[in-house]
Order: structure tokens, then C-alpha cells, then sequence
């Protein structure tokens, strides 16, 4: 029978070894379990801190904008590289003083940050959707979870330290903390 433990990489170390007690994956879900059931008599407060933190984690506002302000310069990019070709192929100059080449290297950069920018956004509204439906739930049910949760322990546990008496606190995302006693 295996089973996962947790345990500081100090605990055997040296003289000034740790004295914080090990836990077992299962203590810490019943602990999570446990903590997360126990503020539910303030479900307006804690849904309030779950909207404040989808406003600040989620907000694609400055995105929209930048993807519009590149969506643009695209084009004019784009038309002044048509207008270098046609100067070009009517002009008797050498081809090695065209601006072609500057315009196409322009392009690439925004292309590229275009990209990068889509998928920061669809991060950021995935979050969001993830966010939502956990603000659902508590609006929902009486007992908000009666097992482990991955998805919502990765949505809304920033850390958890365990303290040398064996008390967990458990570190929100919206920075609010809750120690409870395993």
C-alpha cells in the first residue's frame, strides 16, 4: 500500500531539523474539505471576493485594445509593403535599397504579439469561466463540496503551511487564510 506524504525538505537535516509533522495527501483534501465548508455562513462576502479577484485576473480590456491597435498596423503595414513592391518593380533602383524587407520584419513582430496576446486572453476568460462556475456553486448549495475538488482547490488555494502543532492554514487566492486543526 502506498500513499502520498508531504513533508519539509528540512526534516532530516542537520542539527535544526524540522519539527513539522508529515501529512498524507488524504489529511490535507479532508482538511481542504473541511475549511472550505466551514465559511459558508458568508457566501455574499466570499462571492464578492471571488468577483473582485475575476475583475483583476480576468479582465481583457488592455488585450482588446492592443489586439485592435496591431490588428491595425497590420494593414497599414500590409499596404505599405504592396506600395514598396509596386515601387519597386517600377523603379530602375537596386532591390537592396527597398524598405521591403523592414515592412516584412514590422509584420512578423505583430504577428507574433498577436498571437501571444490571443492566447494570454483565452487564459485569462478560461479563468474567468472557472471563476464563474465556483460562484455558481456557492450561490447553489447549502454544502458546497463533500469530497476533493481539483479544479477548485487549483482555482481558488494560493498555499498551504503546516504548523509544528499540526494546524494547516490554508492561503486563498483572494488572500484571505483559514487555519483549521487535522
Amino acid at each position: 500500500r502506498r500513499r502520498v506524504i508531504y513533508r519539509c525538505d528540512d526534516k532530516y537535516k542537520g542539527e535544526g531539523k524540522c519539527s513539522t509533522p508529515h501529512l498524507t495527501e488524504e489529511q490535507i483534501k479532508e482538511g481542504f474539505v473541511s475549511d472550505f465548508n466551514c465559511p459558508m455562513d458568508d457566501r455574499d462576502r466570499i462571492i464578492e471576493d471571488c468577483r473582485m479577484a475575476q475583475a483583476m485576473l480576468c479582465d481583457t480590456g488592455a488585450i482588446d485594445i492592443e489586439l485592435s491597435e496591431l490588428r491595425r498596423e497590420l494593414e497599414v503595414v500590409a499596404e505599405l509593403s504592396r506600395k514598396e513592391i509596386h515601387r519597386s518593380a517600377h523603379s530602375l533602383e537596386s532591390q537592396e535599397a527597398s524598405d521591403h524587407q523592414g515592412y516584412l520584419e514590422r509584420y512578423e513582430q505583430a504577428r507574433v504579439r498577436i498571437e501571444t496576446l490571443e492566447r494570454e486572453k483565452l487564459e485569462r476568460t478560461a479563468k474567468s469561466k472557472t471563476i464563474g462556475r465556483f460562484i455558481r456553486s456557492i450561490r447553489g448549495t447549502a454544502v458546497l463540496i463533500t469530497e476533493f475538488d481539483e479544479t477548485l482547490w487549483t482555482a481558488i488555494v494560493d498555499s498551504v503551511v503546516v504548523m509544528k502543532d499540526g494546524r494547516l492554514v490554508f492561503r486563498f487566492m483572494n488572500r484571505s487564510e483559514i487555519m483549521i486543526l487535522i
